[in-house]
């Protein structure tokens, strides 16, 4: 029997995020993902054979407040990333399995991506299959790198082996990683981009849609976020509201912005693959969309 190498560092949270992807909305290499990720692991039934959960999805769209979500979330950082240009290097920290930097392939831009021994192995293997698979373009400017995001000496081997010339823009950017940190490590990982932008950035941002993900506030939204906690064994711990994420930045030396587009409303795959209606998913656009903080 083959070893299972680190494919068990794959979340089942992870796993979740990408099943969602794949089968709830038409977003780029979301299917492709979540079939390699089903050769490494073992899926649960209820993700083989969805069939009764697509069903349900379609008939009960409260349910779908999350996938819309992931959706919004996802393609509004992206569009914050495709406005600063390939002139600025990007680092995605808790890259996880996401398909950005599939999408990112073509581009020339410094991209490196980091995340816990393990899943950023298992995350390499992933993009070089799918990469040879799709025939997608060799980008020279793409790294892995082991990141422990609370670790400041990792941020600092960081910019030591990347940007150690200090002549770079740098956009530092997570997607579904802050509802899982306690305060505590929230505002660790504050003071480690704060110092990293210090020490070697020229210009810099730092872009998360983490900070304005809200709770969900009906009967599955409250089951699914229970579920993964329990999975985790973590407990969520979200910012009540926008006043609160601005207070805790700005004693961080941040200065923040809330992204506004309603144009991601009319780029949602998952509204006409759900049938869901546009109006309710109107409502809920700017809680999922990025913050954008610079250092003051």
């Amino acid at each position: 029997m083959a070893p299972e190498k680190n494919y068990n560092k794959i979340s089942s949270t992870a796993l979740d995020v990408a099943f969602a992807r794949a089968y709830f909305t038409d977003m780029p290499y979301t299917w492709e993902i979540f079939k390699e990720v089903s050769n490494l692991v073992r899926v649960p039934l209820n993700l083989r054979a969805p069939s009764w959960l697509i069903r349900m999805a379609t008939i009960f769209q409260r349910s779908n407040e999350h996938v819309a979500g992931l959706e919004i979330r996802y393609l509004s950082t992206n569009a914050m990333l495709e406005s600063l240009g390939d002139e600025w290097a990007i680092v995605e920290i808790a890259a996880g399995i996401s398909p950005r930097s599939l999408e990112w392939a073509g581009h020339r831009a410094l991209y490196i991506e980091t995340d816990l021994p393990g899943m950023i192995e298992t995350k390499q293997e992933l993009f070089n299959t799918i990469a040879a698979k799709k025939g997608l373009s060799d980008n020279p400017n793409h790294f892995f790198m082991q990141v422990n995001a609370l670790d400041p000496n990792d941020w600092d081997l960081l910019g030591q082996t990347y940007f150690a010339k200090h002549d770079l823009s740098i956009a530092v950017v997570n997607e579904g990683l802050l509802s899982y940190l306690s305060r505590e490590e929230k505002l660790r990982l504050r003071d480690n981009i704060k110092e990293f932008f210090t020490k070697y950035a020229v210009e810099l941002s730092w872009i998360t849609p983490d900070f304005t993900d809200r709770a969900g506030t009906n009967y599955l939204s409250k089951h699914y976020q229970k579920n993964t906690e329990r999975k985790t064994g973590r407990a969520f711990d979200r910012f009540a509201n926008r006043e609160e994420v601005t207070a805790f930045l700005k004693e961080g030396g941040f200065q923040v912005d809330f992204s506004q587009d309603e144009s991601i409303l009319d780029k949602l795959t998952c509204i006409p693959k759900l049938h869901l209606q546009r109006e309710r998913i109107r409502a809920i656009l700017s809680s999922y969309q990025p913050c954008v903080a610079r250092l003051g």
